[in-house]
């Protein structure tokens, strides 16, 4: 059995061996899944990792300070402030399906627009995203791919990426409470 350092630098290696020198764009949330795979996928490929955090806000008072705190020196990270357009988009809306359908839909428009511009014309940069994302996406836009023909790395990671996330909380709860 691995213990967690093993298990994360086994991790670690996978990714590198899936993705190689490809560029590759996250989406950072600041919660524990994003974070973690940001984390991961960034010891992993370095600076050919560029990780999006879109204020849409909707944050905790100063949450978005503190992800950009924790990961701006860590990440080839970029911050985009959309509140003020998540929040026009939201205007008068009452019922939260809807809401949360326009926030899925602000969101995913405004990630492709930033992976644009990273992507700077280049082919053969892909998106990361969690297959929750990928899933609503599809539903959103059935024709859209989130994935591109050249990345199945989370496809194939997703559950070992959660375990991940479990054994790096445990270690940091672990320590926490000593």
């Amino acid at each position: 059995m691995l213990g967690p350092k093993e298990f994360i630098d086994d991790a670690i290696e996978k990714i590198k061996a899936q993705i190689g020198d490809e560029k590759a764009i996250i989406a950072l949330s600041g919660g524990v899944d994003s974070s973690v795979c940001s984390v991961l996928v960034g010891e992993a490929i370095g600076d050919n990792l560029t990780a999006v955090f879109v204020n849409h806000g909707l944050l905790r008072e100063g949450e978005a300070e503190q992800v950009q705190e924790v990961f701006k020196d860590r990440l080839n990270f970029i911050y985009v402030d959309a509140s003020d357009e998540f929040l026009s988009e939201l205007e008068g809306v009452k019922d939260p399906e809807e809401k949360r359908k326009i926030i899925g839909r602000v969101f995913i428009e405004v990630f492709e627009r930033e992976a644009e511009k990273v992507k700077n014309g280049e082919n053969d940069t892909f998106k990361l995203t969690i297959l929750r994302d990928a899933e609503e996406k599809d539903n959103m836009y059935p024709d859209a791919r989130v994935l591109t023909r050249r990345f199945r790395f989370l496809e194939n990671i997703v559950l070992f990426l959660s375990i991940v996330i479990f054994i790096i909380l445990s270690v940091f709860l672990y320590y926490l409470l000593q």
